[in-house]
């Protein structure tokens, strides 16, 4: 579940993506490092240097997860969640 302050910080990029199939890789200071098609944003986030969050028009994967987690990254938000367990590492929520 996101805090009111990280709602406000994830729903721009979010709303920008919806129906794009697209994904952004952001850095801490959320500002965008790349913008890539959803099929390719695990392949992506590995050849990424420090992403903070990863916000994306589509749903949450395990794969999604642990890619993100093994980056560095602390968020994944996405449209949908596919079964994944909770993870102490990065916090994967909708909007």
């Amino acid at each position: 579940m996101l805090t009111a302050d990280e709602q406000s910080l994830f729903r721009p990029v979010f709303e920008e993506l919806k129906g794009t199939t697209k994904a952004r890789i952001l850095d801490e200071s959320n500002q965008l490092l790349k913008e890539v098609k959803v099929k390719d944003i695990v392949s992506e986030i590995e050849r990424t240097k420090n992403p903070k969050s990863i916000v994306l028009d589509g749903v949450i994967t395990k794969r999604l997860v642990d890619a993100a987690e093994k980056a560095g990254a602390k968020y994944v938000i996405g449209a949908r969640k596919g079964k994944i367990e909770q993870n102490e590492k990065v916090k994967a929520a909708t909007l």
